[in-house]
């Protein structure tokens, strides 16, 4: 089951969700299917693909 294209083709899901729908489908679909994942208090990664090459930042607090 592609749980982003299912979100995606629901106009009413769509618009509630908007640009973060694909983050939204993730958590979904690792819920669904058990993934478990490994949370870090103060750690976040953001990628930034405006340009080639791309750019990876990663906040440590």
């Amino acid at each position: 089951m592609n749980v982003s294209l299912r979100m995606k083709d629901d106009p009413e899901t769509d618009k509630s969700f908007g640009w973060v729908l694909e983050m939204y489908a993730y958590a979904v679909a690792s819920a669904l299917h058990g993934v478990r994942h490994i949370l870090q208090k103060d750690f976040m990664l953001q990628v930034y693909a405006s340009n080639i090459p791309l750019l990876i930042v990663l906040y440590l607090s």
